[in-house]
């Protein structure tokens, strides 16, 4: 082969499109990796493990849970956006990582918009706003209008600054216009413990453990957040009753890093939907208190859209810092 032919040939590779091999090979055809930016144990780790185990059995293949706890969830965030586009690398999205974070943080290391595909929404855990007893009102207009009334007397406990259930909190007044005082604790069992011994108001909680207070009449569920009632609540009312389009609650959906080609996209989507359809995780869904959600990736991707634009004032609000 003469020096000519091969430049000619060196050209002729350096030309071709590479990529291409990629995009014609059989998708899925190797192991997933699914980040989870939370560590093992929690609502987060066990929805990650049940639809990982589904997809895995559905689709024949591994899909290997990979545990970045950090920095409000950024660090595993920073690890999926820096994965190949190719549809291999799962992440566990939920609000801190595209709705909260950026709003808080001045470098979070990725764009949760540009550098991210969603697939679709997993789950919605929405919450219960509960007060003790004592409280002078029966129903949410009796509340509302009992904290006009006395402005900062009430006191709500929440797990921390910044959390789930000061950003409720903080959502709710919002909404309201009332003035609740917030105590932010170290986690929610001390929460627990002091609204059950009346030394708190109330605390927005979750549908599961606010079930105990409620059966023995120490706590009076008011409303929940979700857009409707809830199964195991028919009778309390959703604060959209009353402040229409209030939604407020936890939620994990499944994204992959930016630049996946479509077709990848739809089929992780499909095979995503099913496993949400499967009796037995809908039967876990439910004992954890968190509820179904699917849809398509165009539908996750603008709920991220609204998710973000309703955190820039509720978290400018709390006045919740990074390192809260």
């Amino acid at each position: 082969m003469n020096w000519l032919t091969r430049a000619s040939l060196m050209a002729a590779l350096l030309t071709s499109p590479l990529p291409a091999l990629a995009q014609n090979e059989t998708f899925p055809g190797k192991a997933f990796r699914f980040i989870i930016p939370y560590p093992p144990g929690g609502i987060t780790d066990t929805v990650g493990r049940l639809v990982g185990n589904k997809l895995s059995q559905d689709l024949s293949l591994p899909v290997v849970i990979d545990n970045k706890p950090g920095a409000g969830g950024n660090i595993g965030a920073v690890a999926a956006a820096k994965s190949a586009p190719d549809g291999y690398t799962l992440f566990m999205g939920f609000p801190g990582t595209h709705g909260i974070n950026v709003h808080m943080y001045k470098d979070m290391g990725y764009d949760p918009i540009k550098d991210f595909q969603p697939i679709t929404l997993l789950i919605k855990s929405p919450m219960v706003l509960l007060i003790h007893s004592s409280v002078p009102a029966n129903n949410l207009a009796e509340f509302i209008a009992y904290a006009k009334a006395n402005p900062g007397k009430l006191d709500f406990g929440s797990s921390g600054t910044g959390g789930a259930s000061h950003f409720a909190l903080v959502s709710f007044m919002l909404a309201s216009g009332v003035n609740i005082t917030h105590v932010p604790y170290k986690g929610t069992a001390g929460v627990e413990t002091d609204v059950m011994a009346g030394r708190l108001s109330g605390h927005f909680g979750s549908e599961i453990s606010s079930m105990g207070g409620v059966k023995t009449g120490v706590k009076k569920p008011l409303a929940v957040t979700s857009l409707k009632r809830l199964k195991n609540w028919p009778n309390i009312p959703a604060l959209s009753e009353t402040f229409p389009g209030f939604e407020y609650g936890t939620w994990l959906g499944v994204l992959t890093p930016s630049g996946i080609a479509p077709a990848r996209v739809d089929l992780l989507n499909k095979a995503l939907r099913k496993t949400l359809d499967d009796p037995e995780v809908l039967r876990r869904f439910a004992e954890n208190g968190v509820e179904a959600a699917g849809g398509t990736p165009k539908e996750f991707a603008d709920f991220i859209a609204s998710e973000t634009r309703k955190f820039a004032q509720i978290v400018k609000v709390s006045g919740a810092k990074p390192e809260d």
